[in-house]
This record gives structure tokens, sequence and C-alpha cells, in this order.
């Protein structure tokens, strides 16, 4: 929604909700809580999403394959298709990456156990980034955070021994406008503001009535944790201003767009 409403560009309709939608300009092949490698436990039991990246690649061939198809018949589906060049000058974005290591720890991994399948994981996501660029996309932006032993998808991990950390910009929030750069803003109890029974919107019952105890700070654009688990808006508005500066790049490249009128 950020990066829509600063670059000017119409939101992204989901690939799933494809009755009535408009994918002239883009589609979103996201899914709640995604992950790249597919889990191997059921959905209510891990808490991901069964629709990992491998799944997500393969609903992208069919729609670049499919919407040509019917964009040549004509009528309504030039208008609601995308041309076929638009792949090759579209910006491929993803944010995935940190459920996978969630998942480790969900499960009781240890960091070395979770450590160990991160090859993998980076394997399978620069398959599916060369299977993209061999069907005609160029451009890439990979913007999901990564702990510091991770290093860009080109390299798997790097040497570095030491625990996850969080982004550089996290360790320093005041002179970015921000406070307590760990503490959610939307939440219930302890020193985090985070209750893994009691969420963000969460209730719990007094004498028979239930009672809004989840509730949102009194002000969450100087706040960086939204529920734990997501930034806020502020947060993300922040990240994407440097993402499209170039400052959050390497090498560091300006994102140069044109607003769509």
């Amino acid at each position: 929604m950020v990066a829509a409403q600063g670059l000017g560009v119409p939101y992204l309709s989901a690939y799933l909700d494809a009755v009535g939608s408009n994918f002239s300009h883009g589609v979103n092949f996201a899914t709640w809580a995604s992950t790249i490698r597919p889990q191997n436990i059921t959905l209510n039991r891990g808490g991901f999403s069964p629709i990992s990246l491998n799944v997500q690649w393969n609903q992208f061939y069919q729609f670049q394959s499919r919407t040509q198809y019917f964009r040549s018949q004509g009528g309504v589906y030039e208008e609601l298709l995308p041309k076929a060049e638009y792949f090759s000058e579209a910006l491929y974005t993803f944010d995935i990456g940190q459920n996978d290591l969630t998942a480790g720890y969900f499960l009781n991994l240890s960091t070395n156990e979770v450590r160990s399948y991160v090859p993998d994981l980076m394997d399978q996501f620069r398959t599916i980034i060369k299977n993209i660029y061999g069907g005609g996309g160029e451009v890439f932006l990979d913007t999901q955070y990564r702990p510091s032993w991770v290093s860009p998808i080109c390299d798997g991990p790097s040497a570095h021994q030491g625990q996850p950390s969080g982004p550089s910009w996290m360790r320093q929030p005041i002179q970015r406008g921000f406070r307590e750069p760990l503490r959610a803003c939307c939440g219930h109890g302890g020193k985090y503001n985070f209750n893994s029974h009691v969420g963000c919107g969460g209730k719990i019952k007094v004498k028979g009535k239930e009672i809004l105890v989840g509730k949102s700070c009194k002000d969450p654009s100087v706040v960086i944790n939204w529920d734990e688990v997501h930034y806020t808006e502020a947060a993300n508005k922040w990240v994407f201003d440097r993402i499209v500066d170039g400052s959050f790049s390497y090498p560091p490249v300006p994102l140069a767009c044109h607003r769509v009128e």
C-alpha cells in the first residue's frame, strides 16, 4: 500500500481474486505468511501459507501465457490484461524469506539448525529469479530483511557468526523519529506489549463480558513495530523512501519510475 501510494500507481489486484480484477498494470501473487520453501506441516499446525514461492512461480507462469491468449481475443480483455511487453518492462518485487527462518524456530530448531538450511533456501530463491529472468523479466527488487548471517542471494550464508540482529536503522530509532523499536504498538502485556495468546485486536472475558485488551498505541507514527510481526505504516514509509532514493540498495541506485496519471 505504501509503495503504491508513493509511486502514484494503482494497487495491485491479487492473482487469486481474479473475478472482475484489473491486471493491466500488474498482479500480486503474495499470500499471508508465505515461505520460499514448501512447509511440511499443515496450515493449522504451522500457521504458514501452503502457497510457497514455487507455487507462486507456477501461478505467474500460467498468468503470463494465459493472459496473452485471452488478450488476443480483444474486447474487455484488452483493458483488463497486460500487454506482452509489460512483462519485460515490469519491476518484479520480492518480500519473502523471513518466514522460512521463523518456521524453523517454531519447530524449536536451534539457530545453527536454521542456518543449516539457508543454502537450500537461497538456491530455491535463486531458481525462481532465474526462471522469471528466462521468461523476459529484467528488473528485480528484493526488500526482505534477513539476519546478519544471511548475505544477499548470490552468496548464500556469510561467514558472520553473530546472532540475528535488526536492521541498523532500528538500532538508532530516535535519530530517525521513532521510539521503542522492539515494543509493539498494538498488543497486550509484558515488556514488549506482546502476548502470543492475546494479540493485536485480542479480547479477554471478564465476568462473562468480552473486553478489548489488544489495543493500538496512541501514536503509531512514531513506532516501528506494529504487532511484533509487522512494521507500522510509518516504518514501512521510511524504508520505502530509502528504497526509492537508492540508499538501501547495493550498489546505491535510485528507483526511477514514472507517475501514472
